[in-house]
């Protein structure tokens, strides 16, 4: 018998791009009586909420909430921001509430925190540890940032919808949601191959990997691997690698003891990968 208290996990690979709908791919899995993590499906959000890129946050935000409670979501957005500029709250919720109110777009983000870095792309303590490629207000990353701050987090945190780890307490009774990071786990299980392109090379490489989880107890449909192979740009493989990033986190009893992690402080402001 599996005795993790989530049983019901989705990998999310976010987007803040205009046509976000088409690039954000959802994975959803189950964990089954043997510990195996089975796939039952994965697909771009525009499958469910059409083409218009705020829909479709408003359609993710919905997903959550009406979530049941042994529900865990992997998300591979920053969940918050260098600790420099997190000395003026006292807790992540209160940044979170403020930086929703104070920057009105992701340029005005990513120019604010570049002038108060002097131009210098800080990195949050995880991002070093686990290897992230980027820093939050980085020129590929913080339309990421900015949107799954304010068009998933803040809607989220304003209804207690959901519990975010490690930054809020462990509440059984919401879906979890944490930050998860494929490049970091890819990097963490040496698959960290160029698998993003239409290149045969890329191809093979996401086959590599998706042989790799299927060697790990992860079972994809044979329905769903001509989808997920085919996806060159990597989105789909890349939620399903999100939803790996948890089944083991949860297997190690990290998220679950999240608020037990060495340097626990700065976590609970910044965020914590869990890859």
């Amino acid at each position: 018998m599996c005795k993790v208290k989530r049983k019901i996990l989705y990998g999310v690979d976010f987007s803040g791009a205009k046509k976000a709908c088409g690039k954000i791919w959802i994975t959803k899995t189950q964990i089954n009586q043997n510990c195996n993590l089975q796939v039952l499906d994965c697909y771009p959000v525009e499958k469910i909420a059409g083409k218009n890129q705020f829909n479709c946050y408003d359609k993710i935000v919905e997903l959550i909430e009406n979530a049941p409670m042994n529900t865990l979501y992997g998300f591979d957005f920053p969940l918050s921001v260098p600790e420099p500029f997190l000395k003026h709250y006292s807790n992540w919720n209160d940044f979170i509430f403020d930086f929703t109110k104070k920057y009105p777009s992701p340029d005005e983000f990513r120019r604010d925190f570049l002038e108060l870095s002097n131009g210098v792309e800080i990195k949050r303590c995880s991002e070093t540890i686990e290897k992230a490629p980027f820093s939050p207000y980085n020129l590929r990353l913080f339309k990421q940032t900015y949107y799954g701050i304010t068009k998933i987090v803040y809607p989220l945190l304003s209804k207690k919808s959901a519990a975010f780890l490690p930054m809020n307490e462990l509440n059984k009774n919401k879906p979890w949601v944490v930050e998860v990071c494929p490049a970091c786990t890819l990097k963490k299980i040496s698959m960290y191959f160029p698998y993003k392109g239409r290149g045969q090379e890329e191809l093979g490489n996401r086959i590599k990997i998706l042989n790799y989880l299927a060697e790990n107890n992860i079972f994809v449909p044979f329905s769903l691997k001509n989808d997920i192979l085919s996806n060159y740009e990597g989105d789909a493989l890349d939620s399903i690698i999100g939803a790996y990033s948890l089944f083991k986190s949860l297997s190690y009893g990290k998220i679950e003891n999240s608020s037990n992690l060495k340097n626990n402080l700065v976590y609970k402001k910044e965020g914590y990968i869990f890859s």
